[in-house]
């Protein structure tokens, strides 16, 4: 169980977040503070406005293929009890 390979993998992120805290420790430098990055105006609002819309994008395809699906699903249904008593009268 210990070497299931998304523990493994969430041990290298953990490793990875370690290494870059200790080469800014290194450097001197501060982590930046996610209230000071730019994300509303420039490239990154850009870039962030793209992706949002992209995932709103996404989940309303979703949202569509699966009424959808469950429609057809209906319809079919529908369209199988109509034959089946059809097909009753004819063999009666």
């Amino acid at each position: 169980m210990l070497d299931h390979p998304e523990l493994i993998k969430s041990q290298d992120i953990i490793n990875g977040v370690a290494v870059a805290y200790q080469h800014l420790d290194m450097t001197g430098d501060a982590p930046i503070n996610p209230s000071e990055l730019n994300t509303d105006n420039g490239l990154a609002g850009t870039l962030m406005e793209k992706l949002i819309n992209q995932k709103c994008h996404e989940r309303a395809r979703d949202l569509d293929f699966h009424n959808n699906a469950n429609s057809h699903a209906n319809c079919a249904h529908q369209k199988m009890q109509d034959a089946s008593r059809l097909m009753v009268g004819v063999f009666m």
